[in-house]
């Protein structure tokens, strides 16, 4: 297709519609309100905003707003792996069934082993129990 022919790189994800799109403008006040219920704590664990692709700020990870926008915008995984991986001592983790996002890591580092990219849950399709795998 078009894709193919200008060069991207992409995949077909098994879900029910396009999450951090228009398609959830129908839920963005309700979960709005909801989240103004949260009393939010101060981040004991820094990490990426996928806003900005850069350390989230206190401000924003205690902001309704920020996660409103969060759900509706474009997230921007390449710029926060790059920005990690301009820093030193890299350990990336990814927490959740399959290679996908430990995928799109390896393609930044162009098949290097530059850090070590560690999945915590098995792939669905393997025949191993969770236990083992993650030990």
């Amino acid at each position: 297709g078009e894709l193919i022919r200008k060069g991207f790189q992409f995949k077909k994800l098994a879900t029910s519609h396009a999450f951090h799109s228009s398609m959830m403008d129908s839920i963005l006040d309700t979960y709005g309100k909801k989240l103004k219920e949260i009393n939010f704590h101060d981040i004991k664990i820094p990490f990426i905003s996928n806003l900005t692709g850069e350390w989230i700020t206190e401000e924003q990870a205690k902001s309704a707003d920020y996660w409103v926008n969060h759900l509706r915008h474009v997230v921007k995984f390449s710029e926060g792996v790059q920005h990690l991986l301009s820093g030193t001592e890299n350990v990336f983790v990814e927490v959740g069934p399959g290679r996908t996002l430990s995928s799109f890591v390896r393609q930044h580092t162009q098949g290097k082993s530059i850090c070590p990219i560690v999945n915590t849950v098995r792939h669905p399709k393997e025949k191993t129990c969770d236990d083992k795998y993650l030990l």
